[in-house]
């Protein structure tokens, strides 16, 4: 990398958003409710009448104690016998993703959770089951639960994400892991035991600019010698914006500790796939990118291209076309809104077409690692430059800093940009700079 230019250096020592929605959920408003979520079933069968959608499941972290569980099922299934009752049944799903609590089900109740969305909608013969966990919301018959969920679908587990609250984003940050092995590689080796055939991810926490090198180091050779198909990268710290000097050192020593992650990784042959995705080059998720199909959704990267995603659970994040709505946030307000016979969403958005555009840059630069300016042009009806000329005078410093390359026809994420594509998509996000005015 160029010596940093001090313009793009307060950008480039700090987190940025994983944009799985565009915009972020904080700027959902309470003015979407049941009914205008109801007329976005009615138009997304319309107008996408043969595409596959996801289903994203949030497991309530109550769900370790019997009887809550139990309540929540019976509340799913409620939920989804709603979705059947207007029609949402006809259409298929592809993939099915489980929040990190579901390492609390027993068999039954995985039992009773795959009952309840096959009795609401009709699975893909390929349908990928996902299911996330947190070491710290485990049943000890976890090995259990796995092993015979792998016999009856397709299964992928990510393992090492912090629990996901009621109005806290699955993207927040956790504390700094204490010990040099990466979080949750003890319940990885239980998980590939239980369950052979079982496609492992594990989340590794890294500590941005502070993080010794050798301690990172040895977490990077455990994870590399257990070989899951893919590592998350998971940034713990969340610094403030700095000016000048401060701000290019920190850029320095974060991009350095990036570097390290890559190389390490992709020489033990793992590939990029996005902006905190590294997989083994067979991964789905590593070919639909390969192939420019891989996608962002409420949940995180995925293999379907283009999918909307229906919402399960309480605080559980859907998106249907131009529309993103969240389901109530907490339990009693959930179960509240069902027992009244509507569908429980409590927020959402409607996407202007500012924001529509917006979203496809950034999942581009995120998902494909350039911008197509002509395909942005003819799917939107801009003149890019006109229309973007602000962001393209933003992103000079990074260009000067050997991060980008701009073309008349793309831009292009090149040598450590490919490292920091949030900062790079965060150019293009005009609710970030909205913040920066509250």
């Amino acid at each position: 990398m160029n010596a940093l230019n001090h313009s793009a250096a307060p950008l480039l020592h700090q987190s940025a958003p994983r944009y799985l929605t565009y915009p972020a959920r904080e700027w959902f408003v309470e003015a979407f409710g049941p009914e205008e979520l109801e007329r976005w079933l009615d138009t997304i069968l319309l107008i996408e009448p043969q595409r596959s959608m996801s289903v994203s499941v949030r497991v309530p972290a109550t769900a370790g104690e019997p009887s809550r569980a139990d309540a929540w099922l019976r509340a799913l299934h409620e939920e989804a016998r709603l979705y059947r009752k207007r029609g949402r049944a006809q259409r298929e799903i592809g993939e099915i993703h489980c929040s990190e609590a579901a390492g609390w089900l027993q068999v039954d109740q995985f039992e009773r959770l795959l009952d309840t969305l096959s009795s609401g909608f009709r699975w893909t013969a390929g349908a990928r089951t996902t299911v996330a966990l947190d070491p710290a919301c485990v049943s000890p018959g976890v090995a259990e639960t796995l092993s015979w969920l792998s016999a009856i679908v397709a299964l992928d587990v990510n393992i090492g994400f912090a629990p996901v609250h009621p109005g806290r984003g699955a993207d927040d940050g956790g504390a700094p892991a204490e010990t040099p092995r990466p979080r949750g590689l003890a319940l990885a080796a239980t998980v590939r035991r239980a369950a052979p055939e079982a496609s492992i991810g594990i989340a590794l926490e890294y500590g941005g600019a502070w993080q010794p090198l050798d301690e990172l180091t040895l977490r990077l050779d455990a994870m590399a010698a257990f070989r899951p198909q893919r590592v998350l990268l998971r940034e713990t710290d969340t610094a403030p914006g700095t000016a000048g000097r401060a701000a290019a050192a920190a850029a320095r020593a974060r991009m350095t500790v990036l570097r390290h992650i890559a190389d390490r990784l992709e020489t033990a042959g793992y590939v990029r796939v996005g902006p905190d995705y590294y997989a083994q080059p067979d991964d789905p998720v590593a070919v639909a990118q390969r192939l420019g199909c891989a996608t962002l959704t409420p949940y995180g990267m995925s293999a379907l291209p283009g999918a909307s995603t229906l919402a399960l659970g309480p605080a559980a994040v859907g998106s249907l076309g131009a529309v993103y709505y969240e389901n109530q946030r907490t339990e009693a307000a959930y179960f509240d809104a069902l027992r009244q016979g509507h569908l429980p969403a409590e927020r959402g958005l409607r996407l202007t077409g500012d924001d529509l555009l917006r979203r496809a840059v950034i999942q581009s630069l995120a998902c494909n690692q350039f911008i197509d300016i002509g395909a942005i042009e003819d799917g939107h009806g801009v003149d890019f430059g006109r229309y973007f000329a602000r962001e393209l005078a933003e992103l000079t410093p990074f260009e000067r800093s050997g991060l980008i390359d701009c073309a008349a026809d793309a831009i292009e994420a090149v040598g450590d940009g490919l490292l920091v594509l949030g900062a790079l998509c965060r150019v293009f996000d005009s609710y970030a700079r909205r913040r920066r005015w509250r």
